[in-house]
C-alpha cells in the first residue's frame, strides 16, 4: 500500500494490472490514493464475478502475485481520464511492451508499485557493510530480468584493487540501489587489450537484501558524476574486513601453470540449440580435473566446430550459466576464455584446430594433453 506521503505526490495516476504468468495486461484504470491495490482486495473479499476478478482469483490461487504498474502519474483527474482512455485503445491494437520513452517517462513513466514506493519514500543509503555501488543506468531497462541484472552488474568495470575489500556489491540505476550480491571473487576481462574487471556472485541473503535495496544514493553519487563506481567502507585493511583470507583474483584452485589439459566435448542434440559455443561451454561432469583444463573443444560427429582457449572452471549456477537446470547441478560451465565456432566467417585462419577430425574419441568426453591431441588430429 502507499503511505499518505507517497500518495500525497502521486496525485492522480494510470496504472495497469498484469498476469505474471503470460505477462498480459488484463486491466487498466486511473486513480488516486491506494485505488490499484482495491481490485486485488475485492477479489478477495467479494464473490461478485467479472473477467477482472476471475483473472485475480485465478492468479492468487496459482501462487503468484498480480503485477501493479503505474503508467503515468503527477495528473489531473481530466488528464488522468485522457491517458486511461488512450491506453485502452491502444492495448487494444498492440502490446503493451512497446510503450516506452515519451517525456519525462523517467520520472512519471511506467513504475512498478514498488519503484512507487521506492522513489517518493526511500531512506538514505546508510550501512556499515563493505560494498561497491555499481551503476548501470546505460545497461538497465523495463523488462530486465534478474539474470540480466546480474550479467549488467558483474562486469566489465575499471575498478582498483580496492575491489577485494568488499564484500558485497549493490547495483544502482538512477538514484536506488536496485539489487545486492555476494562477491565469491574478482577475474579479469580483456577488452580491446584494456583491462577490466568481473565478479563471480550470487544473490545476498534476505536481510542484507532488505538493508541494501531501494535506498536512495544521491549522496554517494552527486548528479553528473562520470564514474560509474563508489566504495563505502572498503579503507579498513582487509583482515578487518574479512575473516577468512583475502580472495585472489582466480576462479580456480590450480595455478594457471598447471592448466593442461585439453577437454574434448561431443555437442550432442539437445545442446546445440544453445549455439555452438554454450553448447561447448556447459554444463560437464569433470570432477577436480576441470581446473586443469586451458582449452575446451566441441566436437560434431567427430568433427571440431568450436574450440574455446583460455577458460576458467566453475561449477554452473544460474547466475553464470543462461541454460542451467536441474541437470546441471553438480556440473562445470568453462568460462572466460577466446572462442572461435563453426559460424565464425574465418574460423580456420583464426583457429587451425577447426574442421580437424579428431579420432577415438568413444561416446563420452575425453581429456587430452597437447601431444596427445596432435596425434588423434587430422584434416
Amino acid at each position: 500500500m502507499f503511505s499518505q506521503s507517497v500518495i500525497e505526490q502521486l496525485k492522480y495516476y494510470v496504472y495497469f494490472l498484469r498476469d505474471p504468468r503470460n505477462g498480459i495486461v488484463f486491466y487498466v484504470g486511473k486513480g488516486r490514493g491506494n485505488r490499484i491495490f482495491n481490485h486485488a482486495e475485492c477479489a478477495l473479499e467479494s464473490d461478485s464475478s467479472s473477467d477482472k476478478l476471475d483473472t485475480i482469483r485465478s492468479i492468487l490461487n496459482a501462487g503468484f502475485k498480480v503485477e501493479h504498474y503505474v503508467l503515468r502519474h503527477g495528473l489531473d483527474e481530466v488528464t488522468a481520464f485522457e491517458v486511461e482512455a488512450a491506453l485502452i485503445d491502444f492495448i487494444g491494437l498492440t502490446n503493451l511492451s512497446n510503450l516506452h520513452g515519451g517525456h519525462y517517462s523517467s520520472d512519471f513513466g511506467i513504475k512498478t508499485t514498488d519503484e512507487i514506493i521506492a522513489m517518493y519514500s526511500a531512506e538514505a543509503l546508510e550501512t556499515s557493510l563493505p560494498i561497491v555501488l555499481i551503476n548501470i543506468n546505460k545497461k538497465y531497462y523495463r523488462e530486465i530480468t534478474q539474470e540480466e541484472l546480474y550479467d549488467a552488474t558483474r562486469e566489465a568495470w575499471v575498478i582498483g584493487s580496492k575491489r577485494d575489500r568488499a564484500t558485497y556489491a549493490v547495483t544502482t540505476y538512477r538514484g536506488l540501489t536496485r539489487e545486492v550480491y555476494k562477491i565469491k571473487s574478482w577475474y579479469p576481462v580483456d577488452i580491446d587489450g584494456k583491462e577490466r574487471w568481473g565478479f563471480i556472485g550470487e544473490l545476498a541473503n534476505e536481510t542484507v537484501r532488505e538493508q541494501l535495496r531501494y535506498k536512495a544514493i544521491s549522496s554517494h553519487f552527486p548528479q553528473g558524476a562520470a564514474n560509474p563506481i563508489k566504495y563505502l567502507n572498503c579503507n579498513a585493511p582487509l583482515s578487518v574486513v574479512r575473516t577468512t583470507p583475502p580472495r585472489k583474483i582466480v576462479q580456480a584452485p590450480i595455478d594457471a601453470t598447471e592448466k593442461n589439459l585439453n577437454l574434448i566435448v561431443h555437442i550432442q542434440k539437445g545442446k546445440e540449440k544453445h549455439g555452438y559455443e554454450w553448447g561447448t561451454r556447459q554444463a560437464w561432469k569433470c570432477g577436480d580435473k576441470a581446473h586443469r583444463v586451458k582449452r575446451v573443444i566441441g566436437v560434431v560427429k567427430g568433427k571440431v566446430a568450436c574450440v574455446i582457449d583460455g577458460v576458467t572452471a566453475q561449477l554452473s549456477t544460474p547466475m553464470i550459466n543462461p541454460n542451467h537446470d536441474i541437470g546441471c547441478e553438480g556440473r562445470y560451465a568453462f568460462l572466460n576464455g577466446i572462442c572461435v565456432s563453426e559460424n565464425d566467417t574465418h574460423a580456420k585462419e583464426r583457429c587451425e584446430l577447426m574442421f580437424k577430425k579428431i579420432s577415438g574419441l568413444g561416446q563420452g568426453h575425453r581429456y587430452l594433453n597437447d601431444e596427445e591431441l596432435e596425434s588423434l588430429t587430422s584434416e
